[in-house]
């Protein structure tokens, strides 16, 4: 893949919402090309959508990871089976995999109970058809820049979840917050108009919503396939439980270029990493070198079907 593109990729994936002028500044090309590449890769899927971070926590949600397993191979029941999920306000995230689990869920629900109903009832519909092989509460999440795709990153992270007390909004700021969800590329000014507001208002609102740390970013989703992305997780349980020890994996994590995200789970599993790349860089040999490690799990990605960050209908209601 170019320098060119890369840079490009990363400069969406950091900030979707960046404007011409910036990304050819990033990428030092033409505006024209800038925009004729991000038109061409969203018409053809290479970038499957735009999505706004936003901090589930913030807005009283928990998050909860799934991994399932079909007992039925049948083509047309799997697509049944994923499009009920997907379908769900609540699964924020679908994952289908080659390897380890087929496919990996992410849920958002305002509480535990919430989420053994939604489950029980998936199952319950989906009877002898699919296995839930693990179920993980979410500690905290920390996403890292796509350090891979450019020669200089960004080490800084992202965290999201974690110890935080939910805040109240104002309806016109749910109106900003739903606005940008449902449409993530769309123009403050058409958005504003939209809700009843100035365009003025609009963005002193987002960028409120912004330094709150609801609003935590703006990024994109890629079509690993497309682009030769290898993409996998790992799920790690240490020997050492410490939270010293734990820390220090997190910088080990955050300083390496290609792990994406990292995030902390409550159960038999401490954490999961998130690993993209181009080529085999034999990460969890590295791991176990440098960390003890009594278990792990690796899921080989195969597409991304769902990403969103907020279950918005429900969300809606309360």
């Amino acid at each position: 893949m170019k320098l060119k593109i890369r840079k490009l990729l990363f400069a969406l994936s950091e900030n979707a919402r960046r404007k011409t002028k910036e990304l050819a500044k990033f990428t030092k090309s033409s505006q024209q090309s800038c925009s004729y590449l991000v038109n061409q890769y969203r018409k053809k899927n290479y970038i499957q959508d735009f999505v706004v971070v936003v901090d589930p926590i913030k807005l009283g949600f928990i998050n909860i990871l799934v991994g399932y397993d079909f007992l039925s191979m049948e083509y047309s029941k799997k697509r049944e089976i994923i499009k009920e999920l997907s379908s769900s306000a609540n699964v924020v995230s679908i994952e289908e995999n080659q390897l380890g689990v087929d496919i990996l869920a992410e849920y958002s629900v305002l509480n535990l109970s919430a989420f053994n109903k939604l489950h029980s009832g998936f199952i319950k519909k989906f009877q002898g058809e699919i296995i839930a092989k693990f179920i993980f509460p979410i500690i905290v999440k920390h996403r890292f820049h796509k350090n891979y795709l450019v020669r200089k990153g960004n080490f800084a992270d992202l965290i999201l979840c974690g110890d935080r007390e939910p805040i109240d909004l104002k309806e016109n700021e749910k109106g900003i917050i739903s606005g940008l969800v449902e449409r993530p590329d769309i123009n403050i000014s058409r958005l504003a108009l939209e809700k009843g507001m100035s365009a003025k208002t609009a963005i002193k609102l987002k960028q409120g919503l912004e330094k709150k740390g609801v609003i935590r970013g703006y990024s994109c989703i890629l079509n690993n396939t497309k682009f030769d992305i290898n993409r996998y997780h790992v799920l790690l349980r240490f020997s050492n439980e410490g939270v010293g020890f734990i820390e220090s994996f997190v910088q080990y994590s955050r300083l390496n270029k290609n792990i994406v995200s990292l995030t902390k789970l409550l159960g038999h599993f401490q954490v999961m990493i998130t690993v993209e790349e181009f080529k085999n860089s034999d990460i969890i040999k590295q791991i176990r070198s440098e960390f003890p490690t009594d278990d792990y799990l690796v899921l080989k990605s195969d597409k991304i079907i769902k990403e969103k960050t907020l279950p918005l209908e429900d969300w809606l209601k309360n």
